[in-house]
């Protein structure tokens, strides 16, 4: 229970090593009253997702629910993987992409900052302020939301996880703004991204075929 946990939090929290290496690229600067603010956003995410998928999940026998919950892990891991491998191919924003992303409302604001993280610097200071940190760990969590979902489908406790998955996202974002200076231009460190959905999928064949 408790790796099931670990490995959860983990990938669901990985997005947030590779946006704190494009700020270090960058030089954006994160504060540590934003950072709180992110990993909350990405705990309450979990914690909303497995609580609203708690009360959906009583009315599923135990097994069909686990298979269920199985799958969601897997439907998640894999829109990860192909959003990252489009990431990939995709050029870097060009200015009236990034004008176009200042624009946007609601939703398509939050997929904006997901495929380019540097957009959440609204007023382009070079620093997250709070009103910024909230948008930016709201794209975060998204799959975070959807990871969370099927984790309580598969019995997974809801504050533990929650809480797991804010730490790990402060230290994964923070450790990817120490690192992003260096470590962004290696081709093979920069295709570590795929490995939050890589994980994702591979918890949920890990839990279809009954695994603690």
């Amino acid at each position: 229970m408790k790796l099931s946990v670990a490995l959860l939090a983990l990938a669901a929290s990985l997005d947030g090593f590779g946006t704190g290496m494009a700020y270090g690229l960058r030089r954006i600067r994160v504060s540590w009253a934003a950072l709180a603010l992110i990993a909350a956003c990405s705990g309450a995410a979990v914690w909303a997702s497995m609580t609203l998928g708690g009360f959906a999940v009583r009315f599923f026998p135990p097994e069909a629910a686990r298979r269920a919950g199985a799958l969601m892990l897997v439907a998640v891991g894999g829109w990860a993987l192909a959003h990252q491998i489009g990431r990939g191919r995709r050029a870097e924003e060009r200015p009236t992409d990034e004008a176009a992303g200042q624009r946007a409302k609601g939703v398509s604001r939050l997929l904006r900052i997901l495929k380019s993280p540097p957009l959440a610097d609204f007023d382009r200071s070079g620093a997250i302020s709070a009103g910024e940190a909230v948008w930016l760990g709201s794209a975060l969590s998204l799959d975070a939301f959807g990871a969370g979902f099927g984790a309580a489908w598969l019995g997974l406790p809801a504050a533990p996880t929650a809480l797991a998955s804010a730490v790990a996202s402060a230290v994964l974002l923070f450790a990817g703004l120490k690192a992003g200076g260096v470590l962004s231009g290696i081709r093979s460190v920069r295709r570590l991204s795929v490995l939050p959905g890589c994980l994702l999928v591979l918890m949920g064949v890990w839990k279809w075929f009954g695994a603690g």
